[in-house]
């Protein structure tokens, strides 16, 4: 690749305080294309934490690893929406990411009732698309009932996830993006301190094959580096991806 393609210039959103995320050209490469690149001859993957953004408001507001709650219990998913179980997985974490970055119910319910969602043919997994133009909609919509359908999934987030609840139509999501920020820069400092080329996409990390155990103890390194007492206890999760189909997710101890 050019070295234009993975030089990476840090954005923020309204002020220094929020989001700073790191883009580049390499950023927006679909993930089959990211993984198919090589570092000196030698094939890629990538590690990134799972359900980062919850983790951090539980972790941080809360002190707590996981939810708790007679709903929740112990184990629970916070992209967990049984009630709306016809969209997968993966549309449930826009949605609900978009709740977190809107800063009123009114913005919140706006961007559901513009959420469609496809089939990636290239990639081979769902995506979900929020619309904030009048660009042409591609796809189904995620709640043809509109603004009633977008209500009662907002409600039964919120009743379904207590410790997150709060924190829904908050615009807490530019805050987090400049948490999750500050982590990645950090997993960079140290994997560059150790001789690692590792390239970011917003909470990923491409690297070489060979390294993947180094880059696990630099990230549960850097997750404790970053957030203090709140990234000092329990375990974080890790999805490792090799290729277009390998995704492999594993628990780090801190």
């Amino acid at each position: 690749m050019h070295p234009i393609t993975w030089t990476y210039i840090r954005k923020f959103k309204q002020s220094f305080e929020t989001t700073g995320r790191l883009y580049a050209a390499f950023t927006t490469f679909k993930k089959d294309h990211r993984l198919g690149i090589t570092f000196n001859g030698e094939k890629a993957c990538s590690l990134d934490l799972s359900q980062l953004h919850p983790t951090l408001i539980l972790r941080i507001a809360h002190g707590l690893e996981k939810e708790e709650g007679l709903i929740t219990g112990l184990n629970a998913d916070p992209y967990a929406m049984p009630e709306f179980n016809h969209l997968d997985r993966s549309i449930h974490k826009t949605l609900i990411n978009a709740c977190f970055n809107a800063k009123s119910l009114d913005s919140a319910y706006r961007a559901l009732n513009n959420a469609y969602w496809y089939w990636d043919l290239f990639d081979n997994e769902y995506q979900c698309v929020i619309y904030k133009t009048r660009k042409k909609r591609e796809g189904e919509k995620c709640f043809p009932g509109n603004q009633a359908e977008a209500k009662r999934y907002i409600e039964a987030f919120k009743f379904r996830h207590p410790q997150l609840a709060d924190y829904v139509c908050t615009g807490i999501g530019l805050l987090l993006q400049k948490f999750d920020s500050d982590f990645i820069l950090n997993v960079i400092k140290i994997a560059t301190s150790a001789g690692i080329p590792a390239l970011p996409v917003h909470d990923e990390v491409v690297f070489p094959l060979s390294k993947q155990q180094q880059m696990q103890e630099i990230i549960s390194e850097a997750f404790k580096w970053t957030f203090a007492d709140a990234g000092n206890f329990g375990s974080i999760n890790v999805k490792l991806s090799i290729g277009h189909t390998a995704q492999i997710t594993n628990a780090l101890d801190l």
